[in-house]
């Protein structure tokens, strides 16, 4: 069987869809920890991952589904990576992983629930169960099939999730975890979608030399403010 046809055997149980294949609203959602996860599914964002390459030995892991960037409440199937067309920071993020690592990677949340509500109390409430009861039912399953040589965390949820998970054995020692820098407007930083992608996660991942980039003030401050900077 190949991986492809096991991540879609991982998800179609509780993601109800006549075409796991193509990114579009899925018919349902039948998880079994709804209730114990607080999930409203009419009001929620509910997301499958988006598939990669057959091949491809790099993963990104972001926190959860926003409803504001992911097209509304309710559940979704996230097809192909490829097939991705809305949102700067993700077609950033492709390029990125495409132009370095010469692969379509795997896309996946810790969470395949968001919330409705971006409020600190709302995901105090319920991101630790759901975090808890997906990393156990779907994303180590995940990694187990998918065999990565690199997981591009986005965000500090998804990098303590697979850091305790690798400490504890549930996933390979070998893989190499790295804490995207992933800062979002809210931070307040001068910084683009594009300048993520061209000059500070190449200087991340040590893909470029610091002696190639012409103008680096930008990034001196996020690098300066940055305490997982790892990997630079």
């Amino acid at each position: 069987m190949s991986k492809t046809d096991k991540l879609i055997s991982l998800f179609t149980t509780e993601f109800i869809t006549d075409d796991f294949l193509s990114k579009g609203k899925a018919k349902d959602f039948r998880c079994p920890l709804i209730d114990k996860c607080a999930v409203n599914k009419a009001e929620e964002p509910i997301w499958s991952p988006a598939l990669g390459d057959e091949s491809t030995t790099i993963m990104i892991v972001g926190e959860a589904p926003s409803r504001r960037k992911k097209g509304g409440a309710g559940p979704h199937i996230g097809g192909q990576f490829k097939d991705w067309t809305d949102g700067e920071a993700v077609h950033s993020l492709l390029r990125f992983v495409k132009s370095h690592f010469g692969t379509i990677p795997y896309f996946t949340d810790v969470m395949k629930c968001g919330v409705a509500s971006q409020t600190r109390a709302h995901k105090n409430a319920v991101f630790e169960i759901r975090s808890r009861n997906c990393v156990k039912r779907f994303l180590l399953k995940e990694i187990e099939i998918i065999d990565p040589e690199t997981i591009l965390c986005l965000g500090k949820t998804s990098f303590i999730a697979l850091k305790k998970a690798q400490e504890s054995g549930a996933i390979k020692a070998s893989i190499r975890l790295i804490n995207l820098i992933h800062y979002g407007k809210q931070a307040g930083l001068p910084l683009t979608a594009k300048d993520k992608e061209t000059i500070l996660w190449p200087l991340q991942l040590g893909k470029v030399s610091v002696n190639s980039i012409s103008n680096l003030s930008a990034i001196k401050k996020i690098i300066q403010t940055n305490e997982a900077a790892n990997g630079i």
